[in-house]
């Protein structure tokens, strides 16, 4: 490595000027909330569960575009998750599922202590998703409690839904239709915001749109394929009955 002459002739004064640069980033990186390194952390496995899935569900003339729209539409939402997290702490408060967050994290702790309990053992008036509350406190009872990773969890399911509504609108009409579909669920505001929240809304659309895949394929893919839409629609059912009810 070729290094200009004046670090030669100055190597004291070169690592003096420096110091101060590298003590601003080791106060940055220390002022960084802890919850925020531990949801950075999981950013990897959620990609690879998502390359991994998507790979598994696609072909392999479909798979480049597939991937690089749920993977973008996965990045932007784990954005958002963090700027608001940073910018606006107090948005989850705000809406419909301030609930989830507590009362996924009182049922872990209690099951810390004392084993297991049910979502009424716990919370005197529980909402109504006990499904979404028993996933939210399992990954609390195993990570710990930190809602960053619920967001961040949802942003995936968000980036797998992007992927069925595409496989849906090519098999009922045709490639041009399936990326557009795509593409407005990918990147319509309003969903990018909710789908990066502490919100059920990820996890509804996620197996609803997976069980309208599964429905399209028929019994053509054998008895497997139907038990796994019965119980699709049955894990559904405990988020949110009445889509579970339509379906």
């Amino acid at each position: 490595m070729n290094r200009p002459a004046w670090f030669y002739r100055h190597p004291l004064s070169s690592r003096l000027l420096a110091l101060p640069l590298f003590g601003a980033l080791g106060w940055l990186l220390a002022s960084i909330p802890s919850r925020y390194v531990a949801a950075f952390v999981l950013m990897p496995l959620l990609f690879g569960i998502a390359l991994v899935w998507i790979r598994q569900s696609t072909q392999s003339t479909e798979r480049r575009w597939i991937f690089n729209i749920c993977l973008l539409a996965l990045g932007i939402r784990i954005a958002l998750s963090f700027s608001l997290e940073f910018l606006w702490s107090s948005f989850e408060g705000t809406s419909d599922g301030a609930a989830y967050g507590p009362h996924a994290a009182a049922l872990a702790e209690t099951w810390h202590r004392a084993g297991w309990v049910t979502y009424a053992d716990v919370v005197a008036v529980p909402v109504g998703a006990p499904g979404y509350v028993y996933f939210s406190a399992l990954i609390f009872w195993f990570l710990g409690y930190n809602t960053l990773y619920i967001k961040l969890i949802n942003g995936l399911l968000a980036a797998l839904t992007v992927m069925y509504t595409y496989k849906l609108g090519k098999h009922f009409f045709d490639e041009r239709v399936g990326r557009l579909s795509a593409l407005i669920a990918a990147f319509m505001p309003s969903i990018m915001l909710w789908t990066s929240q502490n919100l059920k809304d990820s996890m509804v659309v996620f197996l609803s749109m997976w069980a309208l895949w599964l429905s399209a394929q028929g019994l053509g893919r054998g008895l497997l394929n139907l038990v796994t839409l019965g119980a699709v629609i049955a894990a559904l059912a405990t988020v949110r009955v009445e889509t579970a009810i339509g379906l």
